[in-house]
């Protein structure tokens, strides 16, 4: 692409030129600019470009002939012609785009009071890049140009331009290493499940900012897929659960976030019609085994089932040092006792994101899923092929007892013996249950406000359906 500017002063580009991605792509030879001074066309002997306006007024008007002479000089039958001006289309990454596949483009930089209203029929298009007055038009066009440039072929990574900003709507907020600076921390936390998870992740969210004692943001993504040909009830997560769950965390912080990603695609590849698509857990439990498949996941990110809630701050789970190591977990209750005492319970997993592609964890564990029946199939999976693991004392992940100390309650299946031996799947969203059968009421607060907010989002959502 060749770009040709034509102003009164070539000076202003100049750093533009040599400074970051704009130098590369010149080196490079993507780009190739022209820098014409509109005052070597002018005819006058003071080699003035500027008159006072027909009819009177104040200040100065750009003539006609040094601007289309200038103009002239450089035009080809390829080139497409930009003037900038406040009552131009506005500039958009639309327009950016569309410009970036032209041949040739030139740019007039307006100045003064404006130009002469005869130069409009000699361009191509007016733009603005919104409405303000500049004293010129250079520092417009700069920000045009930088806008187009990157999207040129090779000018950056592709991966740059498929996660930019405005492809897909705006961006999720996005933070640079160090994952801490200043005691400034940024939680992520995952979930994944079909439609009828929206309880879970809603009491267990609301227990992660009732708990809180900091003033974090927090970054929730769900992963989610259509899988309704194994089960009516294998459906997303839906957009307007998503938005109402957004809506809520914003509430809490306005940089808070809950993030839709669907894996569909990646399941049907990895495990479809896999021995473990119909184990004893729900294929939605495989979901955390595509986290290194997300290019957004962040290099820490703590799993949680959605059937846990906080008794604690969650901070003394999310701040665990895991540097050393693939994760962080605590024994499963049973599984320590009948298969193994460092067997892990794959609900509540703190982990190493950057250790866990290095090692090739989930890649492990995704082949086992798809060539060995396993009993608890995502759990065992990922136990078997951990190479390294921090272990935590039971209070992190404590599946059947509530404690002081407790920091979270798992909601798990449970074995009960009285009346008689047998086995039930009580969740904290059944609060009736809660406090019929567990007797707790230390998250009353919790479970009062997840049963307005859940007849609020029935009232508004649920019913227009």
């Amino acid at each position: 692409m060749k770009i040709t500017i034509l102003t009164l002063f070539p000076e202003f580009f100049n750093s533009f030129f040599d400074t970051s991605i704009i130098k590369r792509a010149i080196s490079k030879e993507i780009v190739s600019f022209e820098v014409v001074n509109i005052r070597d066309f002018t005819l006058d002997k003071y080699h003035r470009v500027d008159n006072p306006p027909v009819g009177g007024g104040a200040g100065l008007i750009m003539m006609c002939q040094p601007v289309i002479d200038a103009l002239n000089s450089v035009k080809t039958p390829h080139s497409k012609t930009f003037l900038t001006s406040p009552k131009g289309n506005t500039f958009n990454q639309q327009k950016a785009l569309e410009m970036s596949k032209e041949e040739h483009l030139i740019f007039i930089c307006g100045h003064y009071e404006g130009l002469d209203a005869r130069i409009e029929k000699y361009v191509d298009e007016q733009i603005s890049i919104g409405d303000f007055i500049l004293t010129g038009g250079e520092a417009a066009i700069i920000c045009i140009m930088d806008s187009i440039i990157r999207l040129l072929p090779n000018a950056i990574s592709t991966n740059s331009i498929e996660e930019e900003s405005f492809n897909d709507g705006l961006e999720y907020p996005q933070y640079a290493l160090p994952y801490e600076y200043n005691n400034d921390k940024i939680p992520n936390i995952l979930f994944s499940g079909n439609v009828k998870v929206f309880d879970g992740i809603l009491t267990c969210m609301l227990s992660i900012f009732m708990r809180t004692k900091s003033k974090e943001s927090y970054r929730f993504y769900i992963f989610t897929m259509d899988v309704s040909h194994l089960g009516e009830d294998y459906i997303p997560v839906s957009d307007k659960q998503i938005s109402y769950l957004d809506k809520i965390a914003k509430t809490y912080n306005t940089q808070n976030e809950v993030i839709k990603i669907d894996v569909t695609d990646l399941y049907m590849e990895e495990f479809s019609g896999c021995p473990n698509e119909g184990a004893y857990c729900s294929p939605y439990t495989l979901l955390r085994l595509f986290a290194d498949k997300i290019p957004q996941i962040p290099d820490k990110l703590l799993y949680l089932d959605a059937d846990i809630m906080f008794n604690r701050p969650p901070e003394l789970l999310y701040d665990i040092d895991v540097e050393k190591y693939e994760y962080a977990a605590a024994r499963d209750h049973y599984g320590k006792f009948f298969l193994n005492h460092n067997y892990i319970n794959a609900g509540v997993l703190l982990f190493n994101m950057e250790k866990v592609k290095r090692t090739g964890l989930f890649e492990k564990a995704r082949n086992l899923i798809k060539t060995k029946k396993l009993i608890f199939a995502d759990q065992d999976a990922v136990y078997r092929s951990t190479t390294s693991k921090k272990m935590l004392p039971q209070r992190y992940n404590d599946q059947k007892f509530l404690h002081k100390h407790t920091i979270v309650r798992h909601f798990s299946k449970r074995l009960f013996y009285l009346p008689y031996p047998h086995t039930a799947n009580i969740k904290q969203w059944d609060v009736s249950a809660i406090h019929r059968i567990f007797k707790y009421d230390q998250f009353d607060d919790i479970l009062f406000e997840y049963i307005y907010l859940k007849k609020n989002f029935e009232r508004r959502f649920i019913s227009e359906d």
